[in-house]
C-alpha cells in the first residue's frame, strides 16, 4: 500500500490516490462512485472531529451512528477503514455527494478560475445551502466543503501531472519544456 506523503500544502493526503482516481469525470454519480465518496467522508469527518471536538453539537450533527453503517453506499469505508475513519451522518454523505456532482460540472471551468478553491466552493454552497442543517457555531458546512474542494482540486492536479509526466520524450529537457507550458 502507498504510504501517505508529507506535504508543505495545507491538503491532507491520507486518502490514496486510487481511492481518488476512482471518481471518473462524468457527472453521473454511480453505487461505485457513492463509496468512493463516502469514504471520503468518512476521512472528512475524521479530520473535522479533531478540530471540532470541543463542540458536542457539531461532532454530533457530522459523526453517523452504528445503524447508517449498513447502507450500501458505506460499504467501502467499512471495508478499508479498519476502525480508523469515522462514520459520516447521513447530511454530510449528501452534501459530499452533492459537492461532486457540482464539481464534475465545473472540471472543465476549475482550470482557468483564477481562485479555484472559492470558486468551486461558492458553486457547491449555492448548489447545497437549502438541502443540508450544520449547527451555525463553528461553520460546519464551509469546513466540509473547503476541505472537500481542497481534497479534489488536489487530486485532479496529481492526475494531470501523471498524466503529462507519463508521456515519452527524448530527453530530460524536452520534458521540461512540455511542463512548463
Amino acid at each position: 500500500m502507498r504510504q501517505p506523503q508529507q506535504n508543505s500544502h495545507d491538503v491532507d493526503e491520507d486518502i490514496d490516490e486510487i481511492t481518488l482516481n476512482t471518481l471518473v469525470s462524468t457527472s453521473d454519480i454511480d453505487i461505485v462512485d457513492q463509496n468512493v465518496v463516502s469514504y471520503i467522508a468518512g476521512w472528512l469527518v475524521f479530520k473535522l472531529k479533531a478540530v471540532l471536538k470541543s463542540c458536542a453539537s457539531c461532532c454530533s450533527s457530522i459523526v453517523g451512528d452504528q445503524c447508517s453503517a449498513n447502507s450500501a453506499d458505506l460499504q467501502l469505508l467499512m471495508t478499508k477503514s479498519l476502525g480508523g475513519l469515522s462514520i459520516p451522518s447521513p447530511a454530510v454523505v449528501q452534501l459530499v455527494i452533492a459537492a461532486e456532482r457540482v464539481f464534475r460540472q465545473l472540471q472543465p471551468t476549475v482550470l482557468t478560475a483564477r481562485n479555484a478553491e472559492k470558486f468551486v466552493a461558492e458553486h457547491i454552497r449555492q448548489d447545497v445551502c437549502h438541502q443540508v442543517n450544520f449547527p451555525q457555531c463553528h461553520d460546519v458546512l464551509n469546513l466540509i466543503i473547503y476541505r472537500y474542494v481542497r481534497l479534489r482540486l488536489h487530486a485532479l492536479a496529481a492526475s494531470m501531472n501523471k498524466n503529462s509526466s507519463d508521456r515519452q520524450f527524448a530527453c530530460k529537457s524536452a520534458a521540461a519544456r512540455t511542463v512548463i507550458k
